[in-house]
């Protein structure tokens, strides 16, 4: 028997596939694998919905009549007054808050708590909204999904949620897409470097770029000149520092590149032909990039802190003070000088990778709407 589930639309109608939209998608391809879900996908009147019609091309679509500007501002300012809009139907939740409107049969799925944990590296306007709507969500939420055991911890301390009814569905990798590789030898006329560092995600504080331009800044020119700092990730906010810093080194000679956003279809190659990926972030969810790397052989750096130590493990990577640029800066001469470690980690990461699947995933998303 076909169940149907309402899906929050939001995470698959943006321009650009962030870390969310890409959990919200991996995991209900996976689903429908398992089981015949007939997914509704909820958005407004000027929401594009062609990503949804090219994966899941059976599902129904609602559009709300307004447009997604006027709803926000009204769900943002008055959330109860949403409440007139509630349904029945299981309505799946990815994007932290019960959005469009709520249900009584609703999951909602929490990434990580940076607007508490970290406040200052979330631009005000995104802290205020989910210091709104997170607790609010969670209160009304059937059951609340973590990313992680770790982001898992942090909801039941936090904001207080019964533990009985928080669950984990984690973060994975898709295999057979992170075997699609390709050498990419241009981007948008510039001509990406070989061996470069990699460093993932979006130029704003929490990703610790300052620090990482510092740590590599101090590596000899010797390594600097075959190992360019290639930035893979859109600009975030309050990145004026980091951009200085940038223009800095490229002044002083030392290669950085930044490529802006680049699609997903790009990722294998972009791991795969990099020497190491560099990420010593401040604070995560989960880490995808972590296991990302490792699928495709790529030796990883990462923070010594939950939920990157557990994720990356000791034997598989290795973890740095990410406060510590000495730390870094050694960590990054360790794997491009000595070959033997290299390969271990090399070796321990792909193992490593391997135990996260999005069909595991999705089959305990499964049991979660059809007790």
């Amino acid at each position: 028997m076909t169940k149907s589930i309402r899906v929050d639309a939001t995470p698959f109608v943006r321009p650009y596939t962030d870390g969310v939209g890409r959990y919200s998608i991996e995991l209900l391809k996976s689903l429908s694998q398992l089981k015949d879900f007939n997914y509704i996908f909820v958005g407004f009147l000027d929401d594009d919905f062609s990503q949804i019609k090219t994966f899941f091309p059976n599902s129904k679509i609602v559009r709300l009549p307004f447009l997604r500007r006027i709803w926000t501002l009204i769900y943002k300012t008055f959330p109860k007054f949403i409440s007139a809009y509630e349904t029945k139907q299981p309505f799946l939740y990815t994007n932290f808050a019960q959005f469009p409107y709520f249900s009584e049969n609703g999951y909602v799925v929490i990434h990580d708590l940076a607007y508490i944990d970290r406040p200052r590296e979330v631009s005000e306007k995104n802290r205020l909204y989910l210091s709104k709507v997170v607790p609010l969500s969670t209160y009304k939420a059937k059951k609340v999904i973590c990313v992680s055991e770790y982001t898992k911890s942090r909801v039941i301390e936090v904001l207080s949620v019964d533990k009985n009814k928080v669950e984990v569905v984690e973060n994975a990798v898709n295999r057979d897409f992170f075997q699609n590789k390709t050498k990419i030898l241009k981007w948008k006329s510039e001509t990406l470097p070989q061996d470069y560092i990699l460093v993932l995600g979006t130029i704003e504080p929490r990703k610790n770029l300052l620090n990482i331009l510092i740590a590599f800044d101090k590596l000899p020119h010797k390594l600097t000149s075959k190992h360019p700092l290639l930035i893979v990730g859109k600009l975030g906010w309050n990145n004026s520092e980091i951009i200085n810093k940038i223009d800095e080194l490229r002044s002083n000679n030392k290669p950085v590149l930044c490529t802006g956003y680049m699609p997903d279809h790009l990722l294998p190659s972009i791991y795969s032909n990099a020497k190491l990926l560099l990420f010593p972030s401040l604070y995560e969810g989960f880490g995808l990039p972590v296991i990302e790397a490792q699928l495709s052989k790529t030796p990883v750096i990462t923070s010594n802190i939950e939920p990157m130590k557990s994720l990356a493990t000791k034997k598989a990577s290795i973890l740095v003070d990410p406060f510590k640029t000495e730390e870094i800066t050694k960590a990054i001469e360790l794997i491009l000088n000595n070959k033997e470690l290299r390969e271990e980690l090399i070796s321990s990461g792909w193992e490593n990778a391997k135990k996260y699947s999005w069909k595991e995933s999705a089959r305990k998303l499964s049991n979660l709407l059809s007790p």
